[in-house]
């Protein structure tokens, strides 16, 4: 404990604890930063997948009727990797789509759910999934739901969260180190220095403050002092 607060006491040290903690605070800036955008950014992918999804079935449904739509979503509802598809009636029932159960209050408005929603898909009984999606109203009382689950970019992101995070770690562990170092190695060149100034004031001038041969700052002032040294 001594030695730790004899290193705590040199510039070096400090200096060196300063930055590595700066340096922290900034990597859990950068690590905040990137894990918000990337979430935006995937979200707004997948509105914009989205929104060309409803696009498409909106000029199919002008041009087939309404009676049209309902083979067009199960054939889309049915493809591998398809987005979630749900028509529902005036009262909530869920008519086509590929979305067994969901709170059907989200059905009563139209735009965006967000933020993500429970839902259950057929064929996944025990596994609630996590999506967004785009509710609009069609004729005769007729409710559409477009959208896409997030669970693949939702684990995207938190691989991105703990890559980030596990750098963050590595850096300062590795500063942590550095900083030890760096103030063993000040300590014991202030140690040998004291030493010899100790026997200098003692009355013994043939002694001359060590140099490490590095030419830092701790040389370069240990050869001003023995060149007056010399002199005395």
């Amino acid at each position: 404990m001594q030695r730790l607060n004899q290193m705590l006491k040199t510039t070096a040290v400090r200096l060196t604890l300063v930055y590595t903690l700066l340096f922290g605070l900034l990597a859990v800036g950068v690590i905040a930063y990137v894990s918000y955008n990337t979430g935006n950014l995937i979200i707004s992918q997948i509105q914009s997948t989205v929104d060309e999804e409803i696009s498409q079935i909106a000029r199919q449904t002008r041009r087939g009727g309404v009676r049209r739509l309902i083979p067009m979503i199960e054939r889309r509802a049915r493809q591998p990797g398809a987005n979630l598809y749900l028509v529902s009636d005036a009262g909530g029932r869920i008519i086509a789509g590929n979305v067994r159960d969901l709170d059907r209050d989200l059905l009563r408005e139209d735009g965006w759910l967000i933020p993500p929603f429970s839902y259950q898909r057929f064929g996944d009984r025990d596994r609630d999934g996590q999506a967004i999606a785009k509710v609009f109203s069609l004729p005769g009382g007729l409710r559409l739901l477009v959208g896409r689950d997030i669970g693949d970019a939702e684990r995207f992101r938190q691989i991105v969260g703990r890559a980030s995070t596990l750098s963050l770690v590595v850096m300062v562990l590795t500063g942590l180190v550095l900083w030890f170092f760096v103030g063993r190695r000040a300590l014991k060149h202030i140690d040998s220095v004291s030493q010899s100034s100790q026997r200098i004031i003692a009355g013994d001038l043939s002694q001359r403050l060590p140099l490490s041969g590095s030419g830092d700052e701790f040389d370069r002032l240990s050869s001003s002092l023995n060149a007056l040294i010399s002199r005395v």
